[in-house]
């Protein structure tokens, strides 16, 4: 498998508020000597990146290591990100995520609309026996979307789906 998981497009926000938010109980905001550069990104998007100054910082990892009552402002900064990996981490992901919203292609629109590959699939040690387990899904899916094309009725066009996704490894 090329790259198990990749990032791309990260974005980062609120940072002002949480900057400002760490600083409240205190009243210490005088002190805080980050500075805020408008940042014109990829796709003309305009960002707000920090230059966390020394102060900010030092009070940043205090907070941290006082614990998690105490670092509170790091709920306050927000990460978008998009995130492509195959379909099997997707499943351990949710296992794990708090805090999270997700936006993400639709297998039942998408699936079968391309050849799969090794991949989109979560198996470090590629063996003979799975190259003829996906030459046995891809030729599925082309059945599948055959089906989904058809004039058949909606509710086998659905329980179709559901066989489809359900043959996908995890």
């Amino acid at each position: 498998m090329s790259e198990l998981i990749k990032v791309e497009n990260v974005e980062t926000t609120g940072w002002q508020g949480a900057l400002r938010g760490m600083r409240n109980p205190m009243e210490s905001w005088d002190k805080s000597d980050t500075t805020f550069d408008l940042h014109r990104g990829l796709d003309n998007i305009l960002s707000i990146i920090p230059d966390v100054g020394p102060n900010d910082l030092d009070l940043m990892m205090r907070l941290v290591k006082a614990g998690s009552d105490h670092r509170k402002f790091i709920r306050q900064i927000g990460i978008s990100m998009d995130l492509s990996c195959a379909w099997g981490i997707w499943k351990e992901y949710a296992t794990y995520k708090v805090g999270t919203v997700e936006n993400s292609t639709s297998q039942m629109h998408k699936l079968g609309s391309r050849k799969l590959t090794k991949d989109d699939f979560a198996i470090e040690d590629w063996k003979y026996s799975h190259d003829s387990l996906l030459k046995l899904i891809n030729s599925e899916l082309t059945d599948w979307q055959a089906l989904k094309n058809s004039e058949a009725h909606p509710d086998i066009i659905k329980n179709a789906c559901r066989t489809m996704i359900s043959l996908v490894p995890a």
